[in-house]
């Protein structure tokens, strides 16, 4: 019996020493989000979540008309970012916000411009253009910092090299 007694000792102790550690819970939210962006005020966010899907798609014609696609939504949020007045966490610097979403709206309207042109061989460009547009805005009312690997698939050279994410 009492070998009996050690066998089970000796398979509880390797059964135990076999277990994975019980998971640390996850630590505090951060007010940062995918891609490293800070949590952005309402509008700015709800351009960056309708641009971010289009710009982290491989280049190419499906993001081409992807992008073409969402000019009307793009060009909706711009316009409201220009017209509303600056969110509180571009307090003192409503003169940059200003220049910034001005900057913003044009941009998407060059995008849909060359979503016009015949065979849209100006899209890529644009999208490039208009992203980095949106990180300008960003800039305003949050500190963007490295964001990491943030290039399209494949990408423009945009950020800094080719195969941008």
């Amino acid at each position: 019996m009492l070998l009996d007694y050690r066998s089970l000792l000796a398979t509880l102790v390797i059964a135990c020493a076999c277990t994975k550690p019980v998971a640390k819970p996850p630590a505090e939210p951060s007010p940062e989000r995918e891609h490293g962006h800070p949590t952005l005020p309402p509008t700015l966010e709800a351009f960056h979540n309708v641009l971010s899907p289009v710009w982290h798609a491989t280049p190419g014609p499906d993001r081409v008309s992807a992008a073409c696609v969402q000019t009307a939504t793009l060009t909706t949020y711009a316009t409201a970012l220009v017209t509303e007045p600056a969110p509180a966490e571009a307090a003192g610097k409503s003169d940059v916000w200003k220049v910034r979403t001005t900057a913003l709206a044009s941009q998407v309207g060059s995008l849909t411009s060359a979503c016009s042109a015949d065979g849209q061989p100006g899209v890529e460009t644009r999208l490039g253009s208009l992203h980095e547009a949106f990180h300008s805005v960003s800039e305003v009312v949050a500190k963007m910092g490295d964001h990491g690997d943030h290039r399209p698939v494949g990408g423009s050279g945009l950020h800094g090299g080719s195969g941008e994410r």
